[in-house]
């Protein structure tokens, strides 16, 4: 029997999330863009934001291995959602995405989730209930589709 958990992400876990983007979504950046990636799950400074509460950050663990984590920074924005492709269709991006339903539930003041999806990740994210709020967009090198999730 699988062992599965959702729980606050630790920072030695933090590096698979560099693995997965190198696996889906940096072939399809300009070294710009995958830069401009690094840069931002740098995992001191990531831990530095999760520590002053400006970040928050959960992974799905099965039988103690990390497959996907999720993310989000102020106001309800998602910044990194990814699953290990082995374990893609398993409900693990859904999971996560219910603690983080969960996690805002109680702020009140919470009317939507928004997240810049990458092309990669459209199907999944319209599948979660994201609609697209604009145009796809290019920002130092990060190509996506902002969406957002109407609060119930």
């Amino acid at each position: 029997m699988l062992n599965r958990i959702v729980s606050i992400l630790n920072k030695e876990d933090l590096s698979v999330a560099m693995d997965l983007f190198n696996e889906f979504e940096a072939p399809e950046y300009p070294i710009e863009g995958i830069n401009e990636f690094k840069n931002f799950i740098n995992i001191d400074s990531f831990f530095t934001n999760i520590k002053n509460g400006s970040y928050f950050i959960w992974g799905y663990y099965i039988n103690n291995k990390l497959v996907g984590i999720i993310s989000t920074r102020p106001k309800y924005h998602i910044s990194l959602l990814f699953v290990d492709k082995s374990y893609h269709r398993q409900g693990i991006a859904k999971a996560l995405f219910n603690e983080i339903l969960r996690f805002y539930k109680e702020d009140h003041l919470c009317e939507q989730i928004t997240v810049n999806s990458s092309l990669y990740a459209l199907d999944a994210y319209r599948h979660l209930g994201f609609v697209d709020t604009s145009i796809k967009q290019t920002i130092n090198g990060i190509t996506f589709i902002p969406m957002a999730y109407a609060m119930k």
